[in-house]
Order: structure tokens, then C-alpha cells, then sequence
């Protein structure tokens, strides 16, 4: 049931009082609010699990309220629905370092105070809480775990009568005047509901709505519409939809999507073709659908062809990236954009023209609008901007309300908004998705699982925090002199400087000291913290246990060592620690090579309360426009909003750094939730009392998402449907010819790998001419776009005739013989006859055809044999991430506790592997051996995916080209990557229960590989 915010509030008053009331009478100090605040928290929390039972090991109850206990799970009762509400109420104390430090203070507090105790590290009642009043205090504590709450009331306001206001961008205030000005009048409708219920379409009704699909769109052309023609009742006949039951393929007349459908299909098999007749099909019959893409591109293409075919349909997208979306729509390099995304992205800001113009401003800044954040001079309140009811760049969001499809990208889905709701103001586009959306598509969603996985893992480089900010740093503090936010803009610039100057220091610690340098902790490569290394080498044998305690109080516990205050203090104030560092090295008896380890782990403890303290400032800087600083993402409080919805990681919110060997930097990151359950486990993110799910149905499509063995790509989920192209197709793939060099020359490992990319481009020349002696475009493989430089000038250097292009980053300007990676779907208007292409880069999502949509290329050469750069951190949480969601879905339980005491101890075994250091990848423990395996199988399929847009059956079939050494065993190197793929293919093709699946998505680039597995000798 949902709980009245009101009701609830209440009775948290009364307790409050009667909490408040009881401390202060056993003469507790309680002028901090977060006193009462923690008491009444940890004493709720503690309340659950004594009722549930949960009273062992208390020191790890934490667990509970990791939103872990519905990950991979489908099977769900009540007991998962007070998890639910436990983790919205609670979701503040489930951090494990300030869960148990909060609950040590409360267990400090007199026992006659308190409902509960810990005897033996088991939880029990108080010996005194009988003398306690605790009616109220149950009844409030048993309300927030049974009541599901209902979204918060809204902090905005809305008043039309209202015509002076004020807002500020970059701390600065600006004035709008609105006298005498006729004001929209505000017209907040109900919010419309989902259809609700599974959803199910036969085949019958794809074609039927195939044929209106292509009927709307001759008329639209007809009437000199810009729309072209899609053919979808064409297409769809090249279609075969099967269904898979029990391993087993079979004939199907319907497709149902209910909870969850897992749809595959190789590259060129019809998903985007069903995907489109679907969504059409669905929007007609009621249900509200919600779209998911990677790129803007896809998703206002796909909203302007359901808007041509009378679809309500809206984009939710980034609001403070229009300038690169424009960039990235603009087509052929023209000066102006295309009407069917200038609505979209150039909408004025009404607003805009009032504004009292002091300051020279031109225009509001596209995502500075101040829609949300208006003031008057009377008061803090938020107020909404009067003309938001009608402001054209506030149309698509407006449209939310009313949308039979909201199209949007997976990086929209975790940062947006949705429009003002009556009651509840704005909610994030995730929780609108949940309440209102009857199902949602996620296209190519194996690698939006992992484009969410690293959604949530925040990455930086110290240099690179270092060489930033410096102009905006003075304008910060030139602002806050006068600024109406001063205080908070002065503390926010301090902390900042203080945070850089522990940066600075940690990395001359590490890249001039030996002392630090050789520890095999950063030596190696694996992750450290302040607290890893008090722990690790703050030993009784080496140092006075005092000074490991003292360390571990003042960072884990927040208590307060004088002498270490004391430094920190001389440290921020002087940069120097002269004074101070003698006293401790007195009292601890430190000698030279003790004293800097202290001083290096100072720093990282140090470092760590300041990113604390600056993530605070952001959030309240963050209600008055923020401040003009380049802050990293990784400073910033992460999604604080959605972690009540999705899972935090088996291993908590994890902040640590990596020291660079090669680039003698240092790697901070900072990981938080499993991404991918934002999709997967979507269904089941709200539930009710009975543990039925509450969320949208989903649809997953891939060409690749069966990949086991692959944690990263792998989706593990049961396959529902299974694509097939037509026969003919297949057998044209079938004849591709695999060719694999046998070269000397690796790239892939090789310290100069430059040098290597020209010596082996010199060898391979032979093939290379051969290919563009049959007029066949060629595209070039590499792993990155330095990489893509150098193959460019060494291949312009042995051609000098031909026509060579290199792929760049949308950031990157335009060249001669370039083509930024958001204009490849135009590359048919280029005249090349070579195009070389990081393998990230090109993967999927481009359609790089000719006018006839057959593929632009017919050979593929892979320069470079694709892997990831060592210790990527982004890609070892996704590794996680895939094997955590797999140990649970495999994973059958009964206790919920117990479940996930299991599920820590082996995300930490996993976290602790992918740390280690082996010989070479032969020697890599099968786990990780076979997700490099996979994980490559997956990439270099997608790639050849971009020769597989097949429509002219009478073309040569593709070549594939394996250049680099690496790809097979020499006696540089043991590991042979295409047999190993070889090896797992012929495996899992043969397998009983899902072998039927891995032939369909797999079977002609087996085939084609395994007949071409003979080395080609070079001459």
C-alpha cells in the first residue's frame, strides 16, 4: 500500500520529540541535527531485521539495504517489497563504513535511550527498553517499512500572479520583469496512465500494419513530404520470426512481451524492421512504448519517422549537449540543420527576452534555462517559469505527458527529467519510465548494458584535473566577492584548491619517492586507498598498533586525533608539515621510510574528506546555477536520486586509484551501482505489497547478446525470439573467405606499436592491392584514433594514388581524408576507397551502405587485433557487474540475508582476480581467459556486421583479413585468439540446450572462419 507523506510526517514529528527529549534528559548534547537524525535511522533499520530475524553478524546487516536482494531475481514475495521500502527509507546509511559508524554511536548512547542492543555482535532489545514509551517509535519504524511511499511532494511552485523574479547562472543574478505582460494560464492535466498487461502481436498484424506503415508513408511523399520510402512490407517478408522453447527452436504466430522478451538476431535479420512495425503497431492499440538508442542521431531519426506515421511521439534528451547534438545531425556538412531536428534542438527560450540585461548577456544557454530554479526577492522559493506552459524549448518536454512513444538515448535515461507533474513537480525520466510506460524497447542492448555498467563508474586523471580550471578558477572567485551565493562559492573554491594541492602531493609521492613508488600495490597496478594501505602496511610488526588505530579512527570513524588534526590543518593552511610531523614521529616512533609512508597515506585520507566535503558544496551550489568551474564528473555526488532504484555494487560504493606505469599518472574512479539492472531488471523495480512488478514489460534486441562467457556482453536473460534472415542471404554470408596472415609482426602487446602498424601495413601491401584491384572498398581495423593517423600516412606513403580516409572523434575537426564518427552513415557521399576505424569506434550502430543499402565495403582487414587497454577500470566494473547479475540468476535461495552475504564474498574474489598479474593471457584463470575470448568474439562479429547490409545478392561476398600477429600462437606469443574462438564456437554450436541459439547468431561466421583457418604465408 502507499503511505500518505502527511501521516508519515507526523508521526516522524512525534518521535523526533520523544528521541529528542530522551537523549537530552542523559545530558546528550543534540545542537547537531544529525544527531537525531542517525539515531532514528540506524534504531528503523535495526528494527527490520529484528522483526525478520536478521540479528547475526551486525556489523554486516548493511547488505539489506544494497537494493541487491531483486537483482536477477523474478521470483519475488512481500519480504522483497519492505526491501524495497527499506532502501528508499533508509538508502543513507547504506554506505558500510557510515552504517557501522553511525551504528557505534548509537550503541554509545545510554541503553534506557535506545530499543535495541548488540551482544556478541548479535542483535537484541535493550535490557531498559521497557521503561521506554516506544508505541509511536514501532508504529513509525513498522509504517516505513511496510508502506511503500509515495513520490515526495514537490519543493515547486507555480504562481502566475507573480511578475518580478530572479535567477542566477554562474552566481550571477540576473532580473525579469514581466509587468503588464499577458501570461499563459496554467492547464495541468492528469497524468495518462499505461494500458497495463502484457502485450502481444501476431504475425498476421505485423504485416498488416507493415502495409498501412508503407501506405502513410507513400501519402506523406505524395504530399512532398521529406520522408523516405521504408518498404517495411518488403522487408518484413524477408523476415522469419522464431520462437525458442526449451533450447528449441520453433514456429511461432505471435510475439508476446511479458516482463521480459529477449529478442535476437544477426546483423541485417530484421530488428529494426520489427522494432519499428512493433512500436507502431503497440502505439495504435493504446500501449505507451518508450525507445531506447545510444546515439541522439538514432533516436530524432526514429522520432521523426513515428511522428510522419501519426504516432504522438517525443525525444528526451540531454539538455546541456545541444551544441554537440546539432553537430552530430547536421548532414553533409551543411549550414543548416535539417527542419526534423531544428524543432528539436533550436527552440528559443521565451524567457529569454525579459531578462534585465546588466551583465551583456546574449542568450540563455541552452541547458541554463531557468524553468525550475526561478526566485523572488521575498523568499527561496522555486517557482516555475510562467511561460513554461507554452516556451518552444520546453515543446518535446511538455509532450512527455501526452506521448503514445517517448523516443530518448541510454544516457538520457539516467540524467533526465520529465515534465511538471501535478503534485510531484518533476521526476527523473527512470521513474516516469516505471509508473507510466507499458513497455519500453532497448535496441542493441548488449551494449547499453555495458554503456550503463560504465554510466556508473566515474573515471579521471590527475593530470588532467590538474591542467583545468585555471581561468575559471580566478572568474570563480571574482564572482563570489559579490555573488548572492558567496559563502557557499568561497567554501566551494577553497575546498577545491585544497583538493588539488592533495592531488598534486599524492602524485609527487608516487612518481619521485621510491619508497612509495615500489610498493607492489601501486607497482603492480592494482587499486589503493588510504584505508587499503593503513590496512595493509600499517602492521604490528612494523609500526605501533596505536598508530594503525588512530589511522583507521580518524578515516573510517571520523574521530577526532589531535595530532592528526593538527597536520591536516598545518597541511591546508601552510602546505608544509614541519611542526606537526616531528610530534608524530615522536610519538609513534616512526623512522624515514615509516614517516613517508604516514605522510603518503595522510595525503590519500586526506584527499578522500575532501572529495566529501566538495560533493556537498556541489549540491548546494548545484540549487543556484552551480558554479563555472570544469568539475569532473567523479567529484560529484552520483545519482543520488536513482541509487534508491537501483542496485549499489556487492562491494559498495568503491572510491580508489590506480597509479599508470607507462603514463606516470594517476587513475581515480569511483563506482557505485550495477548500471545494466536499470535495464534488466526494469519490471521489477517498483513492485507491490505481494511482490508482483509494477514496471514496464521490456524488449531486449541484439545480434550478440548470447555471448556466456562473456560477463561484460553476455545478457542473462532466457532468449524468448530468434531472427533469420532469409536462406539466400545466409548462404551468400557463408561464402565469406577468412584469410589469416601469418605474420612475425604483432602489434597487439608491442611497446612501439606505431613502428609496428608501418612494418606490417609494408608486409601486407600485396593483399591490400589485390582488394582494390577489383574496385572493392576496404575498411581498416586499429584500436584507436592515433592508431588511425599513423595507418593513414603509412598507407597514403606505399598508395599514392588511392583515396584514403581515417575516422575521427565528433570532437575533432574535419580534415581532409576525414570523417567524424557521428557522419559514417554519410560516408557513401565520400569518394574513398580505404576507411581505417578504431574498432570501438565502428562497431555497431552505423549503417554504412550505398544508395541501394547494400554495404559500402566488401573486404575487412583487421590491422590490429582488438583488446582493451590493461586495468581499464570502466570495463573491470562491467566485468563485475556481468558476473555478479550471472551469480545471482543462477542462484537459487531461500534467505535473503544469506543470499547476499554470498553475493559479496564473490563479487570480492571476482574484484580481487581482475587484479591480479599473469605471465600472459595464456595463463589467465578460465574465467578471464574466456571473457577476452568472448568479449573479442562479440567485437569482431559486430565489425563484420558492416559488411553483412546485404540487398544485391549478385556482389562479391566479404573478405576478412587477419593482419596482426597477435591474432594467432608464434613464439612471441602462446595465445592463439582466432583459434581459441574457433574452440568455443565449435563448443557451445554443439550443445544440447542452447546450441541452436549460438548457430543462428554465429553459424556463418563459424563456418566461413573455420574454413579459412589456414595461415596465409607471406611472401
Amino acid at each position: 500500500m502507499v503511505a500518505s507523506t502527511r501521516k508519515i510526517n507526523k508521526l516522524k514529528s512525534n518521535v523526533e520529540k520523544q528521541i529528542k527529549e530522551a537523549l537530552t534528559a542523559s545530558g546528550i548534547n543534540i545542537s547537531d541535527k544529525k544527531i537525531v537524525r542517525e539515531f532514528m535511522l540506524v534504531e528503523g533499520f535495526l528494527h527490520f531485521c529484528y522483526r525478520n530475524g536478521y540479528i547475526h553478524k551486525t556489523e554486516k546487516l548493511y547488505a539489506l539495504l544494497l537494493n541487491l536482494h531483486k537483482l536477477a531475481n523474478t521470483e519475488l514475495g512481500s519480504i522483497y517489497y519492505q526491501l524495497d521500502n527499506l532502501r528508499y527509507s533508509y538508502y543513507l546509511i547504506s554506505s558500510k563504513t557510515y552504517y557501522n559508524a553511525v551504528l557505534r554511536r548509537y550503541l554509545k548512547t545510554p541503553t534506557h535511550t535506545r530499543i535495541y542492543d548488540v551482544s556478541n555482535n548479535r542483535l537484541i532489545t535493550s535490557e531498559e527498553c521497557g521503561d521506554l514509551n516506544i508505541i509511536d517509535r514501532i508504529e513509525y519504524y513498522n509504517r516505513l517499512i511496510e508502506d511503500q511511499p509515495d513520490s515526495e511532494d514537490t519543493d515547486l511552485y507555480i504562481n502566475q500572479s507573480i511578475r518580478n523574479y530572479k535567477f542566477y547562472n554562474n552566481n550571477v543574478e540576473f532580473n525579469v520583469s514581466l509587468e503588464e505582460i499577458d501570461l499563459p494560464t496554467v492547464q495541468i492535466k492528469l497524468e495518462r496512465n499505461k494500458k497495463g498487461g502484457s502485450f502481444t502481436i501476431t504475425i498476421d498484424e505485423l504485416y498488416q500494419a507493415a502495409k498501412e506503415m508503407d501506405n502513410l508513408i507513400e501519402e506523406r511523399i505524395f504530399n512532398n513530404i521529406d520522408i523516405k520510402k521504408q518498404n517495411y512490407l518488403d522487408r518484413l517478408h524477408k523476415v522469419r520470426v522464431d520462437a525458442v522453447q526449451s533450447g528449441q527452436i520453433t514456429d511461432t504466430t505471435e510475439i508476446t512481451i511479458d516482463k521480459v522478451c529477449n529478442m535476437l538476431g544477426m546483423v541485417g535479420a530484421g530488428k529494426s524492421t520489427i522494432m519499428q512495425i512493433l512500436a507502431f503497431y503497440a502505439a495504435k492499440q493504446g500501449y505507451r512504448l518508450c525507445i531506447v538508442f545510444e546515439t541522439v542521431k538514432e533516436e530524432l531519426d526514429t522520432n521523426y519517422l513515428l511522428q510522419q506515421l501519426g504516432i504522438k511521439c517525443t525525444p528526451v534528451k540531454g539538455e546541456t549537449t545541444i551544441y554537440d547534438q546539432i553537430e552530430k545531425v547536421i548532414e553533409n556538412d551543411e549550414m543548416i540543420i535539417h527542419e526534423k531536428y531544428a524543432s528539436h534542438l533550436t527552440g528559443v527560450c521565451t524567457l529569454d527576452g525579459f531578462i534585465g540585461r546588466t551583465d551583456n548577456i546574449a542568450a540563455i544557454e541552452y541547458g541554463k534555462e531557468p524553468c525550475f530554479k526561478l526566485r523572488t526577492n521575498s523568499g527561496n522559493k522555486k517557482y516555475v517559469c510562467p511561460f513554461y506552459w507554452e516556451c518552444p524549448r520546453r515543446q518535446d518536454t511538455r509532450d512527455i505527458q501526452d506521448a503514445d512513444v517517448i523516443v530518448t538515448n541510454i544516457y538520457s535515461l539516467t540524467t533526465s527529467n520529465s515534465h511538471y507533474i501535478k503534485k510531484f513537480g518533476r521526476i527523473s525520466i527512470l521513474e516516469y519510465i516505471i509508473k507510466y510506460i507499458d513497455i519500453v524497447i532497448f535496441d542493441e542492448a548488449d551494449k547499453l548494458q555495458v554503456v550503463l555498467d560504465k554510466k556508473f563508474c566515474s573515471t579521471t586523471e590527475i593530470t588532467k584535473i590538474l591542467s583545468s580550471n585555471k581561468n575559471q578558477f580566478v572568474e570563480e572567485v571574482d564572482k563570489s566577492i559579490a555573488g548572492p551565493a558567496a559563502s557557499e562559492a568561497i567554501a566551494f573554491t577553497k575546498e577545491y584548491a585544497f583538493m588539488l594541492q592533495h592531488l598534486n602531493t599524492i602524485r609527487a609521492f608516487i612518481t619521485d619517492n621510491k619508497t612509495i613508488n615500489k610498493l607492489d600495490i601501486i607497482q603492480s597496478g592494482k587499486w589503493f586507498t588510504g584505508q587499503r594501505i593503513t590496512n595493509e602496511f600499517f602492521n604490528e610488526r612494523h609500526f605501533s598498533a596505536s598508530l594503525k588505530n588512530d589511522l583507521i579512527n580518524y578515516n573510517i570513524n571520523d574521530e577526532h586525533i589531535e595530532l592528526f588534526a593538527a597536520y591536516e590543518n598545518e597541511f591546508l593552511v601552510n602546505f608544509e608539515v614541519e611542526n606537526t610531523i616531528q610530534q608524530i614521529i615522536d610519538k609513534y616512533k616512526l623512522n624515514t621510510k615509516q614517516q613517508l609512508l604516514f605522510e603518503f597515506t595522510m595525503s590519500l585520507i586526506l584527499f578522500e574528506k575532501s572529495l566529501y566535503k566538495l560533493s556537498n558544496l556541489l549540491m548546494r551550489l548545484a540549487d543556484i546555477s552551480g558554479t563555472a568551474l570544469d568539475v569532473p564528473d567523479i567529484f560529484k555526488a552520483p545519482y543520488r536520486k536513482l541509487m534508491r532504484l537501483i542496485p549499489t555494487s556487492p562491494l559498495g560504493n568503491i572510491f580508489g586509484y590506480i597509479y599508470d606505469q607507462d603514463q606516470k599518472d594517476i587513475k581515480i574512479f569511483r563506482k557505485s551501482g550495477i548500471g545494466r539492472s536499470i535495464m534488466l531488471d526494469l519490471p521489477y523495480m517498483r513492485i507491490d505489497d505481494k511482490g508482483s512488478p509494477l514496471g514496464p514489460n521490456i524488449l531486449l534486441l541484439s545480434g550478440s547478446s548470447w555471448a556466456e562467457g562473456s560477463n561484460r556482453y553476455h545478457i542473462c536473460k532466457p532468449v524468448n525470439y530468434i531472427l533469420k534472415p532469409r536462406d539466400e542471404i545466409l548462404k551468400f554470408i557463408e561464402n565469406t573467405e577468412v584469410n589469416i596472415i601469418s605474420s612475425r609482426i604483432n602489434v597487439s602487446g608491442n611497446q612501439d606499436r606505431f613502428s609496428a602498424i608501418r612494418d606490417l601495413l609494408i608486409e601486407s601491401v600485396q593483399y591490400i592491392k589485390s582488394q582494390l584491384q577489383h574496385s572493392n572498398r576496404i575498411l581498416f581495423i586499429v584500436n584507436s584514433y592515433e592508431q588511425c593517423k599513423v595507418a593513414q600516412q603509412t598507407l597514403q606513403d606505399l598508395l599514392p594514388s588511392r583515396v584514403i580516409y581515417r575516422l575521427v572523434s565528433d570532437k575533432s575537426c574535419n580534415e581532409q581524408g576525414t570523417i567524424q564518427r557521428g557522419k559514417l552513415n554519410e560516408a557513401r557521399n565520400l569518394d574513398f576507397e580505404i576507411l581505417i576505424a578504431p574498432a570501438s569506434a565502428i562497431e555497431r550502430g552505423h549503417n554504412i551502405v550505398d544508395e541501394c543499402g547494400h554495404s559500402l565495403f566488401s573486404a575487412l582487414f583487421y590491422l590490429v587485433r582488438p583488446m582493451d587497454v590493461p586495468r581499464d577500470i570502466e570495463n573491470i566494473v562491467s566485468n563485475l557487474n556481468g558476473a555478479v547479475y550471472e551469480y545471482a540468476h543462477k542462484k537459487h535461495y531461500t534467505n535473503v540475508y544469506t543470499h547476499l552475504q554470498e553475493l559479496t564474498e564473490y563479487a570480492n574474489s571476482v574484484w580481487i582476480e581482475e587484479f591480479e598479474n599473469y605471465y600472459s593471457i595464456a595463463n589467465y584463470p578460465k574465467r578471464r581467459k574466456e571473457e577476452i575470448v568472448v568479449s573479442r568474439l562479440v567485437l569482431i562479429v559486430q565489425i563484420y556486421g558492416r559488411l553483412l547490409r546485404i540487398t544485391d545478392l549478385d556482389r562479391i561476398p566479404p573478405k576478412l583479413f587477419f593482419l596482426d600477429g597477435a591474432f594467432t600462437a608464434n613464439e612471441i606469443n602462446d595465445f592463439d585468439l582466432l583459434k581459441e574462438i574457433e574452440e568455443y564456437l565449435d563448443k557451445n554450436i554443439n550443445r544440447k540446450d542452447v546450441g541452436v541459439i549460438v548457430e543462428r547468431l554465429y553459424g556463418a561466421f563459424y563456418k566461413a572462419l573455420k574454413r579459412g583457418n589456414v595461415n596465409v604465408q607471406n611472401n
